[in-house]
């Protein structure tokens, strides 16, 4: 990942799988990574401590669907190089029959 080093990443949908991934990769790759999400952050915690496998990483407890919660959590990203949009959608769930 050529140019990520030094960069500041903020991950929505951090306290997940995939967030919580790319979140150990990007770090590896000496970037400075900021989870955001609406977990609390005893909830996060199984996710933070696989993002945080190649260093440490923040951790910010914001709903994306409220806006100026959002921006005082991107606002604490400074300066914000690179932000990953990585909720889940919230769409209609599926139900078998």
């Amino acid at each position: 990942m050529d140019g990520i080093s030094g960069k500041n990443v903020a991950i929505t949908g951090g306290a997940g799988d995939i967030g919580a991934a790319m979140a150990a990769e990007l770090v590896r790759h000496e970037a400075a990574v900021t989870l955001i999400d609406v977990k609390s952050r005893a909830d996060a915690e199984p996710w933070l401590e696989v993002a945080s496998a190649n260093g440490p990483v923040g951790y910010v407890s914001a709903d994306v669907r409220d806006r100026p919660a959002i921006d005082a959590a991107l606002a604490a990203v400074v300066p914000l190089d690179i932000a990953i949009a990585n909720q889940a959608s919230g769409g209609a769930s599926r139900s078998s029959t």
